[in-house]
Parts: C-alpha cells; sequence; structure tokens
C-alpha cells in the first residue's frame, strides 16, 4: 500500500496481481510437467511493465503475442519463399545457354511479378 488513502483500490490491485501470480505459478506447473524448460515469469512488475494486472490482461497478452508470432512467421516463410523465386531467376539466367533457341531469359526480379 502506498499510503495516498485509497486503500480499496490498492487493496484490490494487490488482490488481482496475487490471482495473476497464482495463475502464472499453475502454468509454469503444468508446463514443467510436460518437459518443458522454459518458464514465464511470475514478476507482477514485470507484467505491470506491459500494462497486464490481471488474469484476464495476461491472457489477452498472450492471445496478442502468439497472433503476432504467427503472422510474423507467415510473413518470414513468404519472404523466404520470394527469395528462393529470386534464386531460381538469377540461376536459371545465369546457366541459360544463348545457343539453345527458342528459350529465353527471364528478365526482371520477382517484385516485378508480385500482385500488390
Amino acid at each position: 500500500m502506498s499510503g495516498n488513502g485509497n486503500y480499496m483500490l490498492e487493496s484490490n490491485m494487490e488482490w488481482q496481481q496475487q490471482k495473476l501470480v497464482e495463475h502464472i505459478d499453475k502454468m509454469n506447473e503444468e508446463t514443467k510437467a510436460r518437459g518443458a524448460v522454459g518458464f514465464l515469469t511470475n514478476d507482477p512488475n514485470h507484467w505491470a511493465g506491459y500494462g497486464v494486472y490481471t488474469v484476464e490482461q495476461f491472457l489477452d497478452y498472450l492471445e496478442r503475442e502468439h497472433k503476432h508470432n504467427m503472422e510474423k512467421e507467415e510473413r518470414d516463410l513468404e519472404l523466404e519463399n520470394l527469395q528462393d523465386a529470386q534464386e531460381w531467376i538469377d540461376s536459371f539466367n545465369d546457366n541459360w545457354n544463348k545457343d539453345k533457341k527458342p528459350s529465353r531469359p527471364i528478365l526482371g526480379n520477382i517484385d516485378d511479378w508480385r500482385i500488390i
């Protein structure tokens, strides 16, 4: 309690944070039982830095992080596929034999063909 005179509000926040710690501890126990070695911190000050004070906010945070990571994985895969395609084009052009007709080199970059 900070002594600012709002005991009920502070008491509720402390209760919410204690529930958050208990929830994270339970998640970590379940994770450990499955053989994992990485765990989430149960430090309320850490989570407060992310604006997370309650179990509900914590679950929302995890959901957003999961979604963000899945979208990042998709973007990374798309970029990797584009890089692979560009490498194929470059390799084809480097190895193109001008004496063999009617083959033609592929002109341009993969970016020229992207649909935006």
